[in-house]
């Protein structure tokens, strides 16, 4: 248990121990009749008064000069907390709020004194009188401004009282914290301090921080607060951006084909006004377009929308922000990027999506091949691949693996290397590559077919002609063209025909893509050899030859106008 009060240094002092006395006395009116009777009526809510005597002995001379000083600011309607003895609290203990009546002070020496004081206890919710008021109540100040704060307090009576800006620093204000005087009576005094702003350059909308007015300290107990909204007027360079919807600054935009997705903008330093939007070149429908800010000069956003074209391959173009006029000034510039997909394949070297990949003896370098990888709106993880039906050791020296690709949630790449057992089959063999996450039985991103070629498969790089001028086509019925087991990946197959159908010249086969060919194919050439006397192009569309050979079957030309080339 400990006995005592704090100072305004906020020291607690403690009286000597057994220097505590307590005193009650009834309050109460008496009122004396004849044949000595009375009447005794009590004063007052709690008709007692309540006074402690304490004493301090042989203290340093320091102490009592902080006591008495405690004392002489308190003054006898100032109240403070006393922390006394109480068998009923569960502490030992409690707070009674007192004044100090009186106090008498004994100098031993001229380092040694002693003091002894009366409190009187008073019956108030809080100690001291908290009546302090700021006259304005909270307030604003523009930059740069100097304003008056001024304040009145009840029941206090002349002081010196503190104030400080709380969460506030030297580069908005001119000074944090002082003192002033209040003066008048007791009832009502009246006081005022000077706050100051400093202009700056910089654009940070509006600051509030908390004024507060203090007694003993800068640091003292608080008697009223204001809130203060400093008002900003600088006026900073402007700046406009591209930005997610977090408001954090991007420097590409990503959208799928046919997608429709917003486009953010921040602007700072700007009276909010329209501005504009331009996508170069022509791969957009709506290239150009308005933005209507919402906000203040320091602050303000907005946004548009944009609908993506419909596109195979990536797209890359130029998104504009202008100010003034679609044709006004560029005030920022972000790469806007047209995906095809979104999602994990396997992709070429260039990043054209495939169905198919092949290895064998015509690879480079023989026998081993390289698959790309491309993720688009994907998020960076472990990939891994594995080709399904192959041996380990026997088909390839690998038949799984995993690889981790680079870049970011939008656009990732990586890559992983095959390798072909030798020597290679006799006959063509396919296998089935996919692309998986999670692990080597995980879901399947993208499937696509591994070819491997034989040894005498010939890798074309330009178009075959086949030249039928020997047939006589009246004749024959059947002749085969020997493709002598290559692998066609060229454009177009040309088959001239140079013989006379009466007036025929000629008759091409076009190949646009490949694509591995594991069914017959028949295409129907509705030609009148008679009345026909230019070259006919049949699309192969997707097809990659890979048998031995194409029989053609020419039938009777003088009667019959079908010609089918059927692949066995």
């Amino acid at each position: 248990m400990t006995v005592g009060f704090e100072d305004l240094a906020f020291t607690f002092r403690v009286p000597d121990r057994g220097g505590v006395t307590k005193n009650i006395k009834p309050i109460y009116s008496l009122t004396t009749f004849g044949d000595g009777y009375e009447n005794r009526v009590s004063i007052g809510t709690d008709a007692r008064e309540e006074t402690y005597s304490i004493t301090f002995t042989n203290r340093p001379i320091e102490e009592i000069r902080a006591i008495s000083g405690f004392f002489d600011n308190r003054g006898k309607y100032k109240t403070f907390d006393f922390t006394v003895p109480d068998s009923n609290e569960p502490s030992g203990e409690k707070i009674v709020v007192v004044y100090c009546d009186s106090y008498t002070v004994t100098y031993l020496n001229d380092v040694i004194g002693s003091i002894t004081a009366k409190f009187v206890r008073v019956y108030e919710l809080v100690s001291g009188t908290s009546s302090v008021t700021v006259s304005s109540g909270n307030f604003n100040i523009n930059e740069g401004e100097v304003k008056t704060v001024n304040v009145s307090s009840l029941e206090r009576g002349p002081e010196l009282l503190y104030w400080s800006l709380d969460g506030a620093s030297l580069a908005d204000f001119q000074a944090l914290n002082g003192s002033f005087n209040m003066s008048g009576t007791t009832s009502l005094s009246q006081g005022s301090f000077d706050i100051g702003t400093l202009a700056d350059l910089a654009t940070e909308g509006p600051e509030t921080f908390t004024l507060s007015v203090r007694e003993a300290s800068i640091s003292g107990t608080v008697l009223a607060q204001v809130i203060v909204t400093i008002i900003d007027t600088s006026r900073g360079p402007e700046t406009f951006n591209f930005v997610d919807a977090q408001d954090t600054l991007i420097g590409a935009f990503y959208i799928l084909q046919q997608d429709t997705d917003t486009v953010y903008v921040s602007v700072q330093n700007f009276e909010p006004e329209d501005i504009y939007y331009e996508i170069s070149g022509s791969d957009y429908s709506t290239s150009t377009g308005t933005i209507s800010l919402t906000g203040d000069f320091a602050s303000s956003s907005g946004s548009f929308s944009i609908t993506a074209p419909s596109t195979n391959v990536d797209l890359t173009n130029t998104l504009r922000l202008r100010k003034d006029s679609i044709s006004g000034a560029i005030v920022d510039t972000i790469t806007l990027f047209t995906l095809p997909f979104a999602g994990a394949q396997a992709v070429d070297e260039q990043g054209a999506v495939i169905d198919s990949v092949s290895v064998g003896p015509n690879s480079s370098p023989v026998y081993e091949t390289t698959v790309f990888f491309k993720g688009t709106l994907f998020p960076i993880e472990q990939i891994y691949w594995t080709i399904e039906g192959a041996v380990q050791g026997v088909d390839f020296d690998q038949v799984q693996g995993s690889f981790l690709p680079t870049g970011d949630d939008n656009f990732s790449e990586g890559s992983f290397v095959i390798t072909k057992q030798v020597p290679s089959p006799e006959l063509v063999e396919f296998y089935t590559l996919n692309l998986r996450k999670t692990g080597f039985t995980g879901q399947i991103l993208d499937t696509v077919d591994l070819i491997v070629e034989t040894t005498g498969f010939i890798q074309r790089t330009a178009s075959d002609s086949v030249d039928l001028s020997s047939l006589d086509f009246i004749a024959t019925k059947n002749t085969s063209i020997a493709r002598y087991r290559y692998i066609s990946k060229d454009i177009i197959d040309s088959i001239t025909i140079d013989s006379d159908f009466i007036n025929t010249q000629a008759i091409e086969v076009s190949r646009s893509d490949n694509k591995v060919l594991r069914a017959t194919e028949s295409v129907a050439l509705e030609l009148e050899f008679i009345d026909t006397n230019l070259t006919d192009n049949i699309a192969r569309s997707t097809y990659s030859a890979t048998d031995t050979a194409d029989p053609v079957d020419q039938g009777n030309f003088s009667s019959t106008s079908i010609i089918e080339i059927t692949r066995i």
